[in-house]
């Protein structure tokens, strides 16, 4: 499956390079949030509540089908 990305905020991109495994950690109406084992957190959703530098924004198509797929600790 291939989703698309709009946008990646610099914190998100660093946290990414330095780390593989991340599960989620909460979910949202808007989006929802991954974490490593280091407790770095980044926020993968639409830019409903505007763009963020730990962030991945996803279109609306993108999001709904993730949300549908995911569950917590997953």
């Amino acid at each position: 499956m291939i989703f698309h990305a709009t946008a990646i905020g610099n914190i998100a991109k660093e946290i990414l390079t330095n780390h593989q495994t991340f599960y989620v950690h909460s979910i949202f109406n808007k989006g929802f949030n991954i974490v490593n084992d280091a407790q770095e957190l980044i926020f993968i959703g639409t830019d409903e509540n505007g763009m963020f530098p730990f962030g991945i924004l996803i279109d609306q198509q993108t999001k709904r089908s993730l949300l549908n797929e995911i569950s917590l600790n997953q």
